[in-house]
């Protein structure tokens, strides 16, 4: 479904969020095949209807049609992630009613299997068995084989499988316009404060950081596969980033923390997933900030945004100056902001000052 873009107001923005979370058996074991297979079929049994097969004939995704778009489950990458794709929406009331018929609907299915959710942005350990799944937009898995085939780098969070050790909510943002291509380096200027915030992925097979999970993007992948994580250099045309992702050597898709999709949105990607629904609106609350105080001039694109970033990420520190600075922007913005955003932002701004405490 293509959205029309935002057009620098907030009333006219639609939000679309995609959340994963771990499950797994109550001994600690993926889902086998049998299992996943089992949940999809009951879902489409409970008023969901099959979306993709692969060319097996395995159910690989269910889905609902809704007003706005489709709600969407499906696995990611593996039977042990979890992925709940969410119809664009205006307003925080209405999500929260989505969000807690799918999870409810999702959970007590899962449960029937002897299957539960694990909470966490990462998993400490690796399982010593993953199941592969097709994707519902790669049924043929060509996507997954360039992947595994792809070169790995030694690099501490590297892993040829690093993507079923991850949980994520991505946020869609309907903000794609020739714009955004030239905000898209004060955009990254500002996105440190997820990774900084909202970590919940304190370590990934035995090793530790602040938040490990861009750090597994970072490391995940040689560098001569320029679309990951933060691009070097970061385009700022629409025909600069087509170049951009032509010449990223074994090129398989754009995994950069903010990217353009096909459906006339922009994705954030750097966001660990939550361990309730509050903190996911809060997150969407600082993007829609972001967006907004990019859009507005408030921020510009800082020289040394990607170490700002990464130390961040690593450490969990970041410059007193920058985010005082970056404290003001969001308390000028909040007013600013959808009414129904302005509490959840007020949330974020208060863990902020918690942040600014203990770095102080």
């Amino acid at each position: 479904m293509f959205v029309a873009s935002w057009q620098d107001d907030t009333r006219q923005l639609n939000y679309g969020i995609e959340q994963e979370q771990f499950i797994f058996n109550a001994d600690g074991t993926p889902p086998s095949r049998e299992q996943i297979i089992g949940v999809f079929q009951m879902l489409a049994s409970r008023g969901m209807a099959a979306k993709a097969y692969h060319k097996n004939g395995e159910l690989l995704a269910v889905k609902r049609e809704m007003p706005n778009g489709l709600l969407m489950m499906k696995n990611d990458f593996c039977s042990h992630i979890f992925e709940i794709a969410f119809p664009p929406v205006r307003g925080v009331a209405e999500f929260t009613a989505i969000y807690h018929e799918a999870e409810g609907l999702a959970r007590e299915v899962l449960a029937g299997f002897g299957l539960h959710v694990r909470p966490g942005g990462a998993l400490a350990v690796m399982p010593e068995q993953i199941v592969l799944r097709a994707s519902d937009s790669d049924d043929v898995q060509k996507r997954m084989d360039n992947y595994d085939g792809r070169p790995l780098p030694k690099r501490p969070f590297s892993h040829r499988f690093f993507f079923a050790g991850m949980c994520s909510i991505h946020c869609h943002l309907n903000v794609l316009d020739d714009a955004f291509y030239a905000r898209l380096p004060a955009q990254y200027s500002v996105e440190y404060l997820v990774p900084l915030l909202y970590s919940e992925s304190p370590v990934f097979n035995g090793r530790r950081a602040h938040c490990v999970r861009p750090l597994m993007y970072r490391d995940g992948f040689c560098l001569a596969y320029r679309a990951s994580a933060i691009p070097d250099p970061i385009p700022t045309t629409p025909e600069a980033y087509r170049q951009f992702l032509a010449g990223s050597q074994g090129f398989i898709r754009d995994y950069s923390f903010i990217a353009p999709s096909r459906h006339g949105t922009v994705e954030f990607r750097t966001a660990c997933v939550q361990p309730s629904l509050d903190e996911l609106i809060e997150v969407l609350a600082l993007r829609v900030a972001q967006v907004l105080g990019v859009a507005r001039g408030l921020w510009h694109e800082r020289p040394h945004l990607r170490a700002l970033f990464w130390n961040a990420s690593l450490t969990g520190v970041a410059p007193q100056d920058i985010m005082d600075e970056d404290y003001t922007i969001l308390s000028r913005l909040q007013p600013e902001l959808p009414e129904d955003m302005q509490e959840p932002l007020g949330r974020v701004l208060t863990r902020f000052e918690g942040w600014q405490q203990m770095a102080a």
